[in-house]
């Protein structure tokens, strides 16, 4: 992005015909925007606040000598090149030049403009290499490290397999040496049986393909460690093959894990079959009981059925537990309320529905129950639908003793999960309502003001023109105030449209490239992004997405505005990723910036319109974004941690 930027030049000359023969030279032939300097002290002051991409510099100067300014520049590492322009061309001044690390020597004669525009050439030429040289072995460092970094081992081969690049953890793993892995060949890395499964992956990759497969690596030690391998062809120029890269990881801990979930599976199923047999006792001990009562069942019959009759035409859940929490009853609106009917939910304890997140406070809650009989409980749980889903419950439990002594809990359930819904899209909306007031009230009104007040202070002004020395500029500064603030208004009403259509569906839906949009959205930036010395980053291929191409440039717009407008690091950089299509989520997207984040208290609100940060704009921006994503049945997220990250998902139309 910085390639399309001019360069900065300082010509230091106390001749000024001869400076400005200079300057033309710089600006015609190599569109280089020069200042001049007559002295060595006003050169000085412009070095120490401007950063200059090339000097030219005088032999002799009204108060020093060229060389010395020459010396004093060259003092540290990184200063720019500079060219000595002199009348005094002998072999001693050149060779002093040079010693003091001259970027060139031109004297002032009849070939001077050839012989500068030859030493610029040069210089500039050396200059764009040193900068490549020093850009490539900053990216190979960096690469390196993030290699290193990683937690599975990675490599490159050559076409035959041969180990031609790693990562530390390559070494660390098997027990070779750098030195021993560079003479090796990847299947001397693995059993022997494992050849030809190998082997077979090599060719699919050489087909296109990414192969995951599993094989047993051997280590310098002996040890044998079962890993998971993933791999791919490398391509180089013009997609000529030129090798294979992949990863390995581990598969130790995976394994260790699932013999763990084996023997928890083992201990639940023991566990179950104990607890089947203590349901099985209460059992027991409810026919004795109703054994006992039969003398008085048919007008406890009669009473049962008016109390089923009751229950089964109820539109809330209830049921009732034992002091352990097991289910002994319920009725039928479980069924249509969480998908299961009353006999599924026998010899199920309660805790196995909850979300485990509300399991907590559903144990202090039952905890307090057995200690405290009579004492009604209310509390907003969610339950697990039988299809996976998780449903709100607004629920009201009481503990009791039963017939034979026994702890009791009846509960009372309604669903409420619509009514949760209802009340955070209500929320959602007065906040949004909130923000439409204040902005319409102030931030419309503050422009509108200004013009009301500008229209009378030109119309008194008007009717004393005669009494006023210069009443045209008075009347364009009145005029300026105007057309600012009805730039202002123009703008916020703009915003308040956009916002308003954000959330409709698209007149024109077409195949739209997103490296495209994204590269337009930067151009037209190019002036904020360069003032900034902003670094930006983008994939080599952000895909395509069947969308508006008028959303899609909103959407990226709006976020990269906002990396822009608030990233204040003394380094910035913003980075936009291709996170890859996902069949159930869409096409996932980040567009990343170094800059200050988003604190976590605001991460919920930076989407509502009007919501501005510091030095924020009209806070619609975001707003914008989150409708669009909606639109498009996706989904969006803001991290702050280190900078601001903003990851969505959105589908195609």
């Amino acid at each position: 992005m910085t390639s399309d930027l001019k360069l900065k030049g300082l010509v230091i000359e106390d001749d000024p015909e001869m400076a400005g023969l200079v300057q033309r030279l710089l600006r015609k032939r190599f569109s280089i925007e020069a200042d001049i300097a007559q002295d060595c002290a006003s050169a000085r002051r412009m070095m120490s606040s401007t950063r200059y991409d090339i000097i030219t510099l005088d032999f002799r100067l009204p108060d020093g000598a060229g060389l010395d300014l020459l010396d004093e520049i060259t003092e540290s590492g990184e200063h720019p090149p500079v060219i000595m322009v002199t009348g005094h061309g002998d072999e001693e001044t050149a060779a002093h030049s040079f010693r003091s690390r001259a970027a060139g020597y031109v004297v002032k004669d009849s070939r001077l403009p050839f012989m500068l525009t030859d030493a610029v050439e040069k210089t500039l030429a050396e200059t764009s290499l040193k900068s490549v040289e020093k850009d490539l072995l900053y990216e190979k460092a960096f690469i390196e490290d993030a290699l290193n970094c990683l937690p599975d081992l990675f490599a490159v081969l050559d076409l035959e397999g041969n180990l031609f690049r790693w990562n530390r953890k390559v070494s660390e793993t098997t027990g070779y040496s750098d030195q021993e892995l560079a003479s090796m060949n990847m299947m001397d890395l693995f059993r022997p049986e494992d050849a030809r499964t190998l082997a077979d992956g090599m060719t699919r990759m050489r087909d296109g393909e990414t192969v995951v497969t599993e094989a047993v690596l051997e280590t310098r030690d002996g040890d044998q460690l079962e890993i998971e391998l993933s791999g791919r062809m490398l391509s180089g120029y013009m997609g000529k093959p030129m090798g294979f890269c992949g990863t390995a990881r581990d598969l130790s801990e995976r394994r260790r894990a699932e013999a763990a979930l084996k023997r928890c599976e083992t201990e639940l199923e023991v566990l179950a079959e104990q607890r089947a047999a203590e349901l099985a006792a209460v059992r027991d001990e409810l026919d004795l009981a109703r054994a006992e009562l039969a003398t008085t069942r048919d007008a406890a019959l009669a009473n049962e059925e008016r109390f089923r009759s009751v229950m089964d035409n109820s539109m809330d859940i209830i049921a009732t537990f034992d002091a352990k929490g097991f289910f002994l009853s319920s009725n039928r609106a479980s069924e249509h309320i969480l998908g299961y009917n009353p006999e599924e939910f026998m010899q199920r304890p309660i805790f196995e529905l909850v979300h485990p997140d509300d399991v907590g406070k559903l144990l202090d809650a039952h905890a307090r129950a057995q200690s405290e009989c009579d004492i009604a409980q209310h509390l907003d749980l969610r339950f697990r639908h039988k299809d996976g889903s998780w449903h709100t419950l607004d629920c009201i439990g009481q503990s009791f003793i039963g017939p034979e002594g026994n702890l009791m809990v009846v509960v009372n359930a309604r669903d409420v999960s619509d009514r949760k819904e209802y009340q955070e899209q209500l929320e959602r909306l007065n906040r949004e309502l909130e923000g439409y007031a204040r902005t319409v009230s102030h931030d419309l009104r503050s422009p509108l003001t200004a013009i009301k007040l500008a229209g009378d202070t030109l119309s008194r002004l008007w009717e004393k023109r005669d009494g006023v020395d210069d009443i045209g500029s008075e009347i364009r500064r009145i005029g300026e105030v105007i057309s600012i603030s009805a730039a202002q208004a123009e703008s916020l009403i703009k915003d308040l449209l956009d916002l308003a259509i954000a959330g409709q569906e698209p007149d024109e839906v077409v195949e739209v490239d997103v490296g495209e949009t994204v590269a337009r959205i930067l151009e037209e930036r190019i002036n904020a992004i360069a003032e900034k010395g902003i670094e930006v980053k983008l994939d080599a291929d952000l895909g395509r997405v069947a969308a508006s191409p008028t959303h899609v440039y909103q959407l990226f717009g709006n976020l990269i505005d906002n990396a822009v407008r608030y990233n204040d690091s003394l380094s910035p950089r913003i980075t936009v990723r291709y996170l890859g299509a996902d069949e159930n989520l869409g096409h996932g997207y980040s567009v990343e910036d170094n800059g200050p984040g988003v604190p976590e208290e605001n991460a919920r609100d930076v989407f509502l319109p009007f919501f501005k940060g510091e030095g924020g704009d009209t806070g619609i921006g975001l707003a914008i974004v989150e409708k669009i994503v909606s639109l498009y049945g996706g989904s969006i997220s803001v991290e702050g941690d280190d900078g601001a990250r903003f990851s969505f998902f959105i589908k195609d139309r």
